[in-house]
């Protein structure tokens, strides 16, 4: 039987997973500074291949973890339906949540996409410094970091509509 302790778990643990999809390239082995284009860049410059591949892998499992939060949000809702109040409740629960979540996603995307597009200009600035070999891949791990994040958002768009 599901309870106002689950319901609150689940709503902290949708909360987390959501609002750290790039925190969880952090919890591996990457410790990207995303609010700093000098740092970002950077590290960027510094991942060769294997690690630009292994930086899109974290990427994935973040994405991933959010459809695991999706199907647990769909679980506890149906888990709720015939017990007195529990549906009104886990309700108003995942309406804060939805809303906490998305401007909190919001917010800190549009900073990633800041920090990211003053990254590539710097990045530019200094090609010629980096040679075109490390320009190429340090611009190939931007282009993907882009892509995972267009994912992202959409497993975060998903989680929105699951949180409805």
């Amino acid at each position: 039987m599901l309870n106002i302790r689950s319901l609150s778990l689940a709503g902290a643990t949708t909360l987390a997973l959501a609002v750290a999809p790039l925190g969880a390239a952090n919890a591996h082995s990457f410790n990207l500074n995303i609010d700093d284009h000098e740092d970002l860049l950077e590290q960027l410059i510094e991942l060769d291949a294997e690690g630009i591949e292994d930086l899109r892998e974290e990427l994935v499992d973040a994405r991933a973890e959010i459809a695991d939060a999706v199907v647990e949000i769909e679980e506890a809702k149906e888990e709720v339906k015939g017990i007195p109040f529990a549906g009104m409740v886990a309700n108003i629960a995942f309406r804060v949540a939805s809303v906490t979540v998305s401007k909190a996603t919001e917010s800190a995307l549009d900073e990633v996409r800041t920090e990211m597009t003053k990254a590539e200009r710097e990045l530019d600035n200094r090609r010629t410094d980096l040679g075109e070999a490390e320009y190429a891949e340090t611009q190939g791990a931007f282009a993907m970091v882009r892509e995972e994040l267009v994912h992202i958002e959409d497993a975060l768009d998903d989680l929105m509509d699951a949180l409805k």
